[in-house]
């Protein structure tokens, strides 16, 4: 049953990678898991242009950091702005390089570091969005 209200279902996640292995490998991972994926896009730009036009169909969003077109860092405060409330897990390999604080100042809700598990992903998801039943894990 899909009730509207949140968490009243699984969330409805964006996919945002240019590298199209990890995007198919994170569609297929969230299929595992039962989650839904709305659309996978290939950079930031095309990820801002989807939350700009069909924004209410996402809950979450998984970002790269590292994008040919338009970085994460660069599109997580665009898209905040325009949807403040979605959910932003960063997804990244290159975490040394980047302050989780400065992360969390742009608006990332989330984190998973690059090579993942579907535990990791799961885990990172269930955290800013507990499914009906679930508590939360503690955020890190």
């Amino acid at each position: 049953m899909d009730l509207t209200l949140h968490n009243q279902r699984l969330p409805r996640i964006l996919v945002v990678d240019d590298d199209d292995a990890v995007r198919e490998m994170l569609i297929t991972l969230l299929h595992e898991l039962g989650m839904p994926v709305v659309t996978a896009v290939s950079d930031g730009i095309e990820a801002v242009d989807f939350i700009t036009d069909h924004g209410d169909s996402v809950d979450i969003v998984l970002l790269d950091m590292v994008m040919k077109k338009l970085h994460g860092n660069v599109a997580l405060p665009i898209i905040k702005s325009k949807r403040p409330e979605l959910k932003v897990i960063i997804i990244s390999g290159f975490f040394m390089n980047y302050n989780t604080h400065f992360l969390a100042n742009l608006g990332a809700d989330g984190f998973v570091e690059k090579p993942f598990t579907i535990t990791d992903l799961e885990q990172a998801i269930n955290r800013v969005y507990p499914t009906p039943g679930e508590n939360p894990v503690a955020k890190s």
